[in-house]
């Protein structure tokens, strides 16, 4: 699994440069200006070619943060 930095700056690449530098572990993922279903889709898309993780629509659904995100997919490479 990458590092933290690795994985919020793959999370950060996946939106418009005005919004991705706002962006940390902190960040509540539905408050992310110009989140979407569509976002998520991009979002599991790249997490996938890059962890080989695939998420369902309940692990976006349960994590609140980006943070949450990132140990959902850390625990399910165990």
């Amino acid at each position: 699994m990458s590092t933290e930095g690795e994985f919020i700056t793959l999370i950060q690449q996946q939106f418009p440069e005005d919004i991705r530098y706002g962006i940390t572990f902190e960040s509540k993922i539905r408050e992310i200006k110009g989140w979407s279903s569509l976002q998520a889709l991009i979002i599991t898309v790249a997490i996938d070619e890059k962890y080989g993780v695939t998420l369902s629509d309940d692990d976006i659904r349960k994590a609140t943060t980006i943070h949450d995100l990132y140990l959902t997919i850390r625990n399910k490479m165990k």
